[in-house]
């Protein structure tokens, strides 16, 4: 069987290409998330053995990439790798354009299962619902994206399994990966940069994030557009801290104000700022709203 690298990349916005001078034949071109600043796709997935190698830093197994790209255990790298596994798999070198369809997104209303999953990450279900727009598809949260209050994307979260799954490319109106969550919602001049959707919740107003570790340059642009003080507060692991150091270097070349804070979640005993508990955040972003404004 054979993993459809296109389609997980796709699905998880993540940016690959099937060409180019570092794209060998019978490759996929991805990010070198091990690397410090790889723009040049130098991590390649060979599409028939499975496996990734760089000449940068060397070879990976494809479930440590998925580990490490959507941050998730082993056994959910198994999961996800053999959800997307078949003998159907052919992949097709074509140019990377992307034929568009019609933009839908779900409107039914969150279930209790929805609500009960919320509130078993210490979240409370009301308040999250109204505030973010929450809607439901089967076992699904479906989240609306906004950019200048429209919706213009979504990400789909399943509450029997850990890791996420975003709008079709081909029906989103902007790409999440081209954009922030929650950017409609910045009204002092400090901003937090966060991973993913949960970690703005836990954190609220002047949060967004960057849907996963690798960010694109649209979102760095995006960041600096805004001139804000930008504090950088992704998951207390390698890769994360990794990637928020090479943001905090791009944004500070772009002239701003920026640092990465990688205390905070070491010091209240947790992985990621959704972990931590409602006083917290709360006590963590009153402090930054009293010395920025």
């Amino acid at each position: 069987m054979a993993f459809d690298m296109i389609q997980f990349c796709d699905d998880h916005s993540i940016l690959y290409s099937l060409t180019g001078k570092n794209i060998s034949q019978n490759y996929v071109g991805l990010m070198d998330i091990y690397a410090v600043n790889d723009t040049s796709y130098h991590l390649g997935f060979h599409k028939s053995k499975g496996y990734l190698s760089s000449w940068k830093t060397g070879w990976h197994s494809l479930n440590n990439y998925i580990q490490d790209i959507l941050n998730v255990s082993a056994k959910e790298a198994y999961k996800i790798i053999a959800e997307y596994s078949s003998d159907d798999v052919v992949y097709v070198d074509k140019a990377q354009t992307i034929k568009k369809s019609e933009f839908k997104i779900s409107n039914k209303p969150i279930k209790k299962s929805h609500g009960d999953f919320l509130r078993s990450r210490g979240f409370n279900a009301g308040v999250i619902k109204t505030k973010y727009d929450l809607r439901s598809d089967g076992y699904k949260i479906v989240i609306p994206v906004y950019y200048q209050h429209q919706i213009v994307s979504f990400q789909e979260r399943d509450v029997r399994q850990k890791f996420y799954k975003n709008c079709p490319l081909e029906s989103a109106i902007m790409n999440n990966k081209e954009i922030l969550y929650n950017i409609d919602n910045i009204f002092n001049n400090v901003i937090v940069i966060v991973e993913g959707i949960t970690d703005v919740w836990r954190l609220g107003d002047n949060s967004v994030c960057t849907f996963g570790t690798s960010y694109t340059k649209a979102q760095s642009y995006e960041i600096a557009r805004l001139d804000k003080h930008t504090i950088i507060l992704f998951d207390n692991e390698k890769p994360a801290q990794r990637s928020a150091n090479k943001l905090a270097i791009e944004l500070d070349m772009m002239g701003c104000s920026v640092s990465v804070n990688n205390t905070l979640l070491a010091e209240c005993g947790v992985n990621d700022p959704g972990e931590l508990s409602e006083k917290q955040s709360q006590e963590y972003m009153n402090q930054l709203l009293t010395k920025f404004g």
